[in-house]
């Protein structure tokens, strides 16, 4: 008998401005998941419903951005999808109980030296379009 492993699945946004720095903040220290790590926007997709909606939804709840077009599914491995998106509106800090940081866009090579989560370190692992 197979056991079914029930891992969430997880979307995330990265988002470039004009001078291709992508957008990050710092989590809180007290986050029980990667405390102090750098992230990119992103969290769990909801039972009911898909990949894209939740995506919307994760973005807006976290920065206030408006995601205006989802253009490339950059990366996905296990649970976790990354997408390039493209917004509009300014980074806001909607849940400041859960950053560190304001939401920052910050160069690559930056993003490179700074101890991040999971899903922002893979993608810069294993991509070449960052």
């Amino acid at each position: 008998m197979k056991s079914k492993i029930n891992c969430p699945s997880v979307v995330a946004a990265i988002i470039f401005d004009k001078k291709g720095r992508v957008l990050v903040s710092q989590r809180s220290p007290n986050s029980k998941l990667y405390p102090g790590k750098w992230q990119v926007p992103g969290g769990k997709v909801e039972k009911g419903e898909n990949h894209l909606d939740a995506l919307k939804r994760e973005v807006k709840e976290e920065t206030n951005l408006e995601i205006i077009s989802i253009n490339n599914l950059l990366i996905r491995w296990f649970g976790v999808a990354i997408y390039q998106v493209e917004v509009v509106g300014e980074a806001k800090v909607m849940e400041p109980a859960k950053v560190n940081t304001k939401w920052e866009y910050m160069k690559v090579e930056e993003l490179q030296k700074k101890d991040t989560t999971p899903t922002p370190s893979e993608l810069l692992k294993r991509s070449t379009k960052l």
